[in-house]
């Protein structure tokens, strides 16, 4: 299994307006997908490939395919001072983000670490 902390100025930011209580419901929901997007591209970073040969509208062109079945799943967890889980969304948006105090000791610049794993190549 590998670790990664995604420490990239984007996600950063839109962590940040994530946590900011001025936020509306339909932004945080907007910004919770943002995120899931950041987080499934780095977890699939490092995923094997393998050349095909593709038809284009010119010509037939080399083009790359994922080698292995994927599946991304993205979980956030919110914790507070004391480590707790944060629950379940106010909005239902994605299951551990709160829009209380629950963040609260954590700086706006916090990293996500982020888990992810995929088949060995064979």
């Amino acid at each position: 299994m590998t670790l990664r902390v995604i420490d990239h100025p984007i996600c950063k930011h839109v962590l940040s307006l994530l946590r900011d209580r001025k936020t509306s419901s339909a932004a945080f929901c907007i910004l919770s997908g943002k995120v899931t997007t950041i987080l499934a591209l780095e977890a699939t970073r490092d995923l094997p490939i393998r050349e095909i040969d593709i038809v284009t509208p010119l010509e037939v062109s080399r083009g790359v395919q994922i080698a292995v079945p994927v599946v991304v799943v993205v979980c956030f967890a919110s914790r507070d001072e004391h480590g707790r889980s944060g629950g379940r969304s106010n909005f239902g948006c994605f299951g551990g983000f709160r829009r209380d105090g629950a963040q609260r000791g954590y700086s706006q610049g916090e990293q996500l670490l982020l888990e992810a794993s995929a088949p060995e190549r064979e």
